[in-house]
């Protein structure tokens, strides 16, 4: 591209970002049409729909992040910390997606799509977003980290029934 070496993974970000973007356009511009009998015309809501399609499109990439070789060398609880970071990052952007495009289109509650409606869902799924995901990683690696310790490891090699129940 322009003589500069581009990534396979830039391009499909860049595609997924375009694809996202035309679809909040239109799905926004579509609503605002049958309910207001006009385009958008807000400038914030057009930012607003192309930042989210720009966060739901860079999830694959903001989640690859926390697999970097510099991040390994890290000490494990800063490891720990990163991966808890950017699995809430990343799924917020996902859950924004979501609530975002079944409230704040306005198909939801009839209403033409708005800064303040907009704004509000966009904050909800991302909030929702990081929380779930947090919560649900933090409780995966911290069983793993359980099952891991010398003594959980003991217990279970020499009283296997107790892995039963």
């Amino acid at each position: 591209m322009f003589g500069i070496k581009v990534s396979p993974e830039f391009f499909q970000a860049l595609g997924r970002v375009i694809v996202l973007t035309v679809f909040n356009e239109g799905a926004a511009g579509l609503v605002s049409i049958l309910i207001a009998g006009h385009l958008v015309r807000d400038g914030r809501v057009h930012a607003l729909l192309i930042s989210s399609a720009l966060w739901c499109g860079l999830t694959p990439a903001i989640a690859n992040g926390c697999s970097l070789a510099s991040v390994a060398s890290l000490p494990f609880i800063l490891r720990m910390f990163l991966m808890l970071a950017t699995t809430m990052a990343s799924q917020a952007g996902l859950w924004d997606r979501c609530i975002f495009d079944r409230h704040s289109s306005g198909r939801h509650a009839r209403k033409k799509p708005t800064w303040y409606w907009g704004m509000e869902h966009f904050r909800n799924g991302c909030v929702k977003g990081a929380v779930y995901s947090g919560i649900f990683m933090a409780l995966v690696h911290s069983s793993v980290l359980l099952l891991k310790t010398h003594q959980v490891q003991f217990l279970f090699t020499h009283h296997p029934l107790v892995t039963l129940f």
